[in-house]
C-alpha cells in the first residue's frame, strides 16, 4: 500500500532526472520536444512527473541526449508499474461501489421505486 502512495513522488523524481538529462545535453525544451516527436505539453508533463514516461520515450531521450543511464529504464518501469497498480486499485474501488449500489437497489440515478418498473 505504501508503494501506491509514493507514485507521484517517484514520477516527479523521474521527471526531474529527465529534465536534468535534457539540460545537460544542451537541448531547449522546444527543440527536444520537436526532435522526440512530442508536443511541448506532453514533454512538460513527463518532466514534471504529471504523467508516466514509457520505456520507448526514455530510450529515445537517451539516444537524443547521447546519455547512457543503465538505471533509467528500470526507474521508468518502476514508476509505470506503480501507476498501473494505482489505476487497478481505483478501478476495483469503483467496481465495488457500483456492485454495492446494485445490491442495495440503487443505480446512482435517483431513487429506485418499484412502481417505476
Amino acid at each position: 500500500m505504501s508503494e501506491l502512495i509514493q507514485t507521484p513522488h517517484v514520477r516527479s523524481q523521474l521527471g526531474a532526472k529527465l529534465r536534468q538529462m535534457r539540460q545537460q545535453a544542451g537541448f531547449s525544451f522546444e527543440e527536444a520536444a520537436f526532435k522526440l516527436d512530442k508536443s511541448t505539453k506532453s514533454l512538460r508533463r513527463c518532466e514534471t512527473g504529471f504523467t508516466t514516461t514509457d520505456v520507448h520515450l526514455a530510450r529515445s531521450m537517451m539516444d537524443l541526449y547521447d546519455i547512457r543511464d543503465d538505471t533509467l529504464l528500470d526507474e521508468v518501469r518502476q514508476a509505470s508499474r506503480r501507476s498501473t497498480e494505482r489505476q487497478r486499485q481505483r478501478h476495483r474501488q469503483r467496481s465495488d461501489t457500483a456492485a454495492s449500489k446494485m445490491t442495495e437497489g440503487t443505480t446512482g440515478f435517483g431513487p429506485h421505486r418499484s412502481s417505476d418498473v
